[in-house]
């Protein structure tokens, strides 16, 4: 593991990762802008999908351009984001300058966290390995805890 560290440029991959992501919102801002009759035709019965649609329709109503700055913080959403944005069509300049500052800003969080686990990996192992014995040992006493409640309700059934 050693030797890969260090192993790529952070620059050309910082700029790698940013042109991908923006690449892949605007790739479905577009699809919604072009396909915006046939995605709406194909999710007519998908309540859960348009539900999910509507929701995000309603925070562009509410919160606007906004929405777009904020949707890397937005687990979950970021796809529907960029979808609900091209089948709103909402602008694209504004989408793109707005979605790739979000990008920039969320990567570089990444990137400094990834930074940070970097410089110490090492007290991470440490502190996985104790949570997985805390984990175990909570697990063994609910086994234990569990298969005593169940022999104790047994025994009394046989009673």
């Amino acid at each position: 593991m050693d030797e890969l560290l260090g192993f790529l440029k952070f620059s050309v991959t910082y700029i790698v990762v940013c042109v991908g992501s923006i690449l892949g919102f605007m790739t479905l801002y577009f699809a919604g802008v072009l396909f915006k009759e046939r995605i709406m035709k194909k999710t007519e019965g998908k309540s859960n999908f348009l539900k999910k649609m509507e929701r995000i329709e309603n925070w562009f109503r509410k919160y606007g351009y906004k929405v777009i700055l904020i949707n890397r913080f937005l687990a979950g959403a970021r796809s529907l984001v960029a979808l609900t944005a091209g089948i709103s069509e909402m602008d694209g300049r504004k989408v793109f300058l707005l979605a790739l500052f979000s990008i920039i800003f969320w990567n570089g969080i990444l990137a400094f966290c990834g930074y940070l686990l970097g410089e110490n990996r090492g007290l991470l192992i440490e502190y996985i390995t104790r949570y997985n014995y805390l984990v175990l040992f909570i697990l063994i006493i609910f086994i234990l805890a569990y298969s005593i409640y169940k022999y104790r309700n047994r025994i009394k059934w046989f009673a």
